[in-house]
């Protein structure tokens, strides 16, 4: 599996001290599918890490680029920021839309098949490793959990074909 680190500061911390707040592996039992597109910010061609990080405010445990690498961006045991109300007890993962799009092309484009094979794979590998650690007990997209604001994964994620795959 081919992971590297890209750190985002936007974590649950401790007020007091600042320090991230650390919870056990065995409260999380939701992985939360999302997406996004790889690049936004037309013309400066901000990267989805960089924009997390610097322009939301938000951050996943993990980014899977269209190529299958994926990106450690916050430790499991730490509280990421990408689905309000859930994030205590989920890992998120964002599959990144090749290409830059603007909001509603991109609510158009995973309308579509638009995940890579490559990034099918490496989210598929990325998930049997997480269930060695993690009992998860809901696989939920994004728009699951916040369907008056959310639309992702979209209707052209293979949400049932991947589910079928990694609960068997």
């Amino acid at each position: 599996m081919n992971i590297i680190n890209n750190p985002n500061p936007n974590i649950s911390r401790n007020k007091r001290t600042g320090k991230p707040i650390v919870r056990s592996i065995e409260s999380i039992d939701r992985l939360v599918f999302h997406s996004m597109m790889e690049f936004l910010v037309e013309g400066e061609g901000l990267h989805a890490t960089q924009f997390l990080e610097e322009e939301a405010g938000y951050s996943a445990h993990y980014l899977i680029t269209p190529n299958g690498l994926i990106i450690k961006t916050v430790n499991i045991i730490n509280i990421a920021w990408h689905a309000a109300g859930f994030n205590r007890t989920s890992i998120g993962i964002e599959w990144l839309v090749p290409g830059y799009a603007t909001l509603s092309e991109f609510y158009k484009i995973i309308k579509t098949n638009w995940l890579s094979e490559a990034a099918y794979k490496a989210g598929i590998e990325l998930i049997d490793d997480l269930k060695t650690e993690c009992n998860f007990k809901h696989f939920n997209p994004h728009s699951f959990l916040s369907p008056e604001r959310k639309q992702d994964p979209g209707d052209g994620f293979p949400l049932d074909e991947m589910l079928s795959v990694i609960n068997s």
